[in-house]
């Protein structure tokens, strides 16, 4: 992903309320038809 459109991405994620994860999830999600569950990740710690 090139700079300019990493900066859009969080940009565009900000001015919806979003984090840039839940954001790209989403899209990915309505691109994939596989649900996005932002709880559904692992912990990152255990």
């Amino acid at each position: 992903m090139t700079l300019d459109l990493a900066a859009a991405t969080a940009d565009e994620a900000a001015r919806r309320g979003m984090t840039m994860q839940d954001f790209v999830g989403e899209l990915i999600s309505e691109a994939t038809g596989v649900p996005y569950d932002p709880q559904g990740g692992l912990p990152l710690s255990a």
